[in-house]
């Protein structure tokens, strides 16, 4: 009866560790569904006769996971994402008409991360994430009165926990990214296309990515 008590108690034991295989493999993959928000950081001409971001419309995020492990408790991860993102900027200036401008995008999102492994509790393993990357919007229309650079340079971090089930992986994640660059095209810069009143780009100086994606990655 010992031995069988002792049997059994292992097995169970290598079942219910059997999971964190996955930790242990030098490379694996799977695939990111997300919901993001996507904003400007807004610098007006003239205060007053500013602009600011007036709405975000949540928008759609799907991907690939590629992850190398470092270590016990580091990965590097490469997670090349598409988002389809809807921006609103509405404008103080009284003779403009219409008073908002939507900006539509479809952004190839190339990022790395790292990312810090806390110790396991239970069937769970909470995480930092920190990285960036680049952008490219395949979305542009010159014929919008407010066009956007196509490339843009950012940085992340990010918070989440892996949650493990017998055959697959599963991480809820907050992440949070910064654009480092100027999007405005100046009017003086666009030579083609047919764009409407100057004056939606002219009142702007500078237009900076603010983003915010709750994503979903299974592994």
């Amino acid at each position: 009866m010992v031995l069988l008590g002792i049997n059994a108690a292992t097995t169970l034991f290598a079942q219910d560790n059997g999971f964190r295989e996955i930790d242990d493999r030098p490379w694996h993959y799977g695939f990111v569904l997300g919901i993001n928000a996507y904003s400007f950081g807004v610098t007006p001409v003239n205060a007053t006769k500013g602009a600011q971001v007036s709405s975000v419309s949540p928008g759609f995020s799907v991907g690939i996971i590629g992850d190398m492990r470092l270590s016990k408790f580091f990965n590097l991860r490469f997670v090349p994402t598409l988002n389809f993102a809807d921006r609103t900027i509405s404008y103080e200036d009284p003779s403009l008409s219409p008073s908002i401008q939507t900006v539509k995008s479809s952004i190839v999102d190339l990022p790395i991360y790292l990312k810090y492994r806390s110790i396991w509790y239970g069937r769970s393993r909470p995480y930092l994430l920190f990285g960036g990357g680049i952008t490219y919007d395949l979305g542009r229309d010159n014929t919008q009165p407010v066009l956007l650079k196509p490339s843009d340079f950012y940085v992340a971090v990010g918070v989440g926990c892996d949650f493990y089930f017998d055959f697959f992986r599963l991480a809820p994640e907050l992440k949070f990214c910064f654009g480092l660059n100027n999007l405005l095209t100046p009017t003086s810069a666009r030579t083609t296309g047919t764009f409407g009143n100057p004056q939606f780009t002219d009142e702007l100086s500078k237009l900076t990515s603010r983003v915010v994606v709750l994503s979903f990655n299974f592994e």
